[in-house]
């Protein structure tokens, strides 16, 4: 099955080119008919009769691109010739090509999209193609498939516009496509056994911002949550239907709350005011280790925390924040520092502790920079509901296992001025 379907994707590309319908280039070319659009349907009638063995990516054409509004879009191709078999952009918009039809598709988390049951997902490479454009990877989980689907190709970035089919459009960003990871592939085609762990995530501080905005993306994408909290909300003011418990982390006896988990996120943090700032509970430092040693009873081995980029000097945060912002703090990230030494010298762990730039809260994008330790130039700021997504996505997929992955996008000037955040941190 491997070896035909690397065949059927190698010949795909292969086909565009044998039909060249750009006015101008060639005397052939301009005795085969215009191009026309695809049909643009939803996944589950594009791929209602298709055998799930089959239903790869096909290759877009001009007017495919047209009539999605994507001429401008963010391109996974296949080959640096190659027309686009996958188009997205920044604002959470997208669409595949399979069987003939495109499948419009919406980000449902960092570098994922989704349309029923369909879902993509994708990453971009270290690698650089034969013409220096970057590799990226792209996996296609399709309906009632037991593999999934993963590709090798080349990410190309014409401009930057919001897709008409499922466009949010929003404000300006960086390249929306970025996403760091030093996963390599040795072939253009693979199959991966979808995950079928069906354990509920266990979820510290689900009542939070960042909480809550994990557990709704965890309703998206189905995904069982057993929901820690201080409080236990009332039922009007909780988020689906999920399990809520009531715990304090640096008192209570909850290893026996943790069975059958698959794995621990905490969304735990320090509310920044005079007080906390002076003296921190130590809910980054005992807090962390209550929950290690609750995972070692339940056996749990998987755990994601909240740190912040700020823990070390970072070349893309401004010079005032540095000087002002980031002193007030210093005991807090003190205790994060902890933490992540903690974590490192943890046993049996795997662990990551993301390092979000500075809070906002605002609508998810979906366009996150993820990179390695330090935020990408020009990404200061992070929103809880693209850290929450990042978070559910690095324990689900098993990525950044021992590392530090740092957040962030740039943002509008009302988020990033020095007087944005003297006034969210209460500084005069």
């Amino acid at each position: 099955m491997n070896k035909i379907a690397f065949t059927a994707l190698i010949a795909l590309p292969l086909a565009a080119c044998n039909s060249n319908t750009a006015p101008g280039n060639d005397r052939e070319a301009q005795l085969d008919p215009p191009a026309t659009a695809a049909p643009i349907e939803d996944a589950a009638s594009a791929l209602a009769n298709v055998d799930p063995g089959l239903m790869l990516p096909g290759t877009m054409n001009d007017a495919d691109l047209a009539a999605l509004g994507a001429g401008q879009a963010c391109q996974f191709r296949l080959t640096e010739v190659a027309f686009p078999s996958f188009v997205y952009d920044g604002d959470g918009g997208g669409a595949i090509k399979i069987n003939g039809k495109l499948i419009p598709v919406t980000a449902d988390g960092p570098g994922s999209y989704a349309n029923g049951e369909l879902r993509i997902k994708t990453r971009m490479l270290d690698d650089e193609g034969d013409a220096g454009l970057q590799m990226q990877e792209m996996i296609v989980a399709a309906p009632r498939a037991k593999d999934e689907f993963g590709f090798l190709g080349l990410y190309h970035l014409s401009g930057r516009r919001s897709l008409i089919l499922a466009g949010r459009m929003g404000g300006p960003s960086a390249n929306p496509c970025a996403r760091a990871s030093a996963l390599r592939r040795p072939h253009h085609f693979y199959r991966n056994k979808q995950m079928t762990d069906t354990r509920p995530i266990a979820v510290f501080g689900a009542g939070g911002k960042t909480g809550t905005e994990l557990l709704r993306r965890a309703i998206a994408r189905d995904i069982p949550i057993r929901a820690f909290e201080h409080t236990v909300p009332g039922p009007g003011e909780r988020v689906g239907d999920f399990e809520y418990i009531e715990c304090d982390v640096l008192s209570d006896n909850f290893a026996g709350d943790l069975d059958g988990c698959r794995a621990v996120i905490s969304t735990l943090g320090v509310a920044f005011g005079p007080g906390n700032a002076i003296d921190p509970p130590p809910l980054y430092t005992d807090g962390t280790r209550n929950l290690l040693e609750a995972m070692a009873q339940a056996k749990i081995d998987r755990i994601a925390v909240i740190s912040a980029a700020f823990v070390e000097h970072q070349s893309s945060v401004p010079a005032w924040f540095e000087l002002t912002a980031k002193p007030a703090l210093f005991n807090i990230l003190e205790q994060m520092r902890s933490m992540e030494v903690m974590l490192s010298d943890a046993q049996g762990i795997k662990w990551t502790a993301a390092r979000p730039g500075w809070l906002l809260d605002e609508p998810y994008t979906g366009d996150a920079v993820i990179t390695d330790e330090r935020l990408a130039e020009g990404c200061f700021r992070c929103r809880h509901a693209d850290l929450a997504a990042s978070l559910l996505e690095f324990v689900c997929e098993d990525t950044w296992i021992n590392a530090k992955p740092a957040i962030g996008r740039p943002e509008a000037e009302r988020f990033e001025s020095p007087g944005a955040i003297k006034a969210e941190l209460g500084i005069d």
